[in-house]
């Protein structure tokens, strides 16, 4: 469904010639998006908007004027949660088109962020984990993020995490029993092996709370480890097929008990997975069982057993062996086959 204008300052301020370019530094663009640095108020911010690359101009505008809309339903009213990156408004002088505006946070990226090994990852992980339960239980329908990585979580000076990156995500208004589809699919290396089938529907994308379980899943090894999921495959198809295989490896030095909170949430059947209310749980048992010596994910130690006992408990979750189920074995053998043309998907 197609976002209006109106739809969007409805819930959050149209900052109209408030915001000035900072023309001192440099414009950043990846995969089509385009973020820059402005001023607001005095106060630096970000810009942010889509180019359009491979798609009309008109599709450019239209993705950003859903991300605008869904992340603005978590700021009506000057409510938000503690753990969603702050939305300052919209501007439409930017680049004659409707653009995002942001609070800057300096220190980056999650993804960037552990790559110093001082940083409290635990801590990390579970503002994520308390902002997708927010997005999943939201008060007017459930929001499902639809693209949960590191690269999606800003961290503050403080080490607190922000979710952000609201362009792939879906929403249900239940009041008007309205759907709101994401225009793009999210990154394929922390994808659910369902989602795999989204990838060419046009219009028929449907990320759901089960989806950004197993991405988050995928964002604790990825941030316990500093490496994207699958580091070493490199080519598309090849992707492809080891992300429709499912649950990945185990990565050496893992704790026990991460890894049996991540179990779980890589079962073939996405009606087997835990809630994000159990990750929290999970995770708030993980840190408070920790020594003020002991490490979060990067130990050679076995881990204390009967943490482990109630992790499971909490997670109130069977953790079987994952295998190949038939729907995937299809998946799998279609892809031998797959279009020669490029995938307009994040790898």
């Amino acid at each position: 469904m197609n976002i209006t204008l109106p739809q969007i300052t409805q819930r959050t301020r149209n900052l109209g010639d408030r915001v000035h370019r900072d023309e001192s530094v440099f414009t950043a663009e990846y995969d089509g998006v385009v973020v820059q640095r402005a001023i607001l108020s005095g106060k630096i911010v970000i810009v942010k908007n889509r180019r359009s690359v491979g798609y009309p101009a008109t599709a450019a505008t239209e993705h950003t004027s859903h991300e605008a809309f869904i992340w603005s339903l978590l700021h009506h009213r000057n409510s938000r949660h503690e753990n969603i990156h702050p939305l300052l408004g919209i501007v439409t002088t930017f680049d004659n088109t409707v653009s995002i505006v942001a609070e800057y946070v300096a220190r980056g990226d999650a993804h960037d962020c552990v790559q110093d090994p001082r940083v409290d990852t635990a801590s990390l992980l579970l503002g994520i984990a308390h902002a997708l339960h927010y997005l999943h239980s939201y008060r007017l329908g459930p929001i499902y993020h639809g693209d949960v990585r590191g690269k999606n979580v800003l961290v503050t000076n403080n080490g607190h995490a922000l979710l952000t990156d609201f362009s792939r995500s879906y929403f249900h208004d239940r009041a008007s029993n309205t759907i709101y589809r994401p225009p793009l699919v999210g990154a394929l290396r922390w994808m659910a092996p369902e989602g795999i089938d989204d990838i060419d529907d046009i219009g028929g994308r449907s990320p759901t709370d089960k989806r950004d379980v197993w991405a988050f899943a995928m964002t604790v090894l990825e941030l316990f480890t500093g490496k994207i999921p699958f580091e070493d495959i490199k080519v598309q198809r090849n992707l492809l097929v080891r992300v429709s295989k499912g649950m990945p490896d185990r990565p050496h030095r893992m704790r026990d008990e991460w890894w049996t909170l991540c179990t779980p949430c890589w079962e073939f059947d996405p009606t087997l997975r835990p809630t994000m209310i159990d990750l929290v749980l999970g995770i708030e048992r993980i840190i408070a069982s920790r020594s003020p010596q002991g490490g979060d994910g990067d130990d050679d130690g076995d881990g204390d057993e009967s943490n482990k006992v109630l992790i499971s408990q909490v997670m109130n979750k069977v953790t079987r062996a994952t295998r190949l189920k038939p729907h995937f074995s299809k998946t799998v053998t279609s892809l031998s086959s797959y279009r020669t043309q490029p995938i307009s998907i994040i790898l």
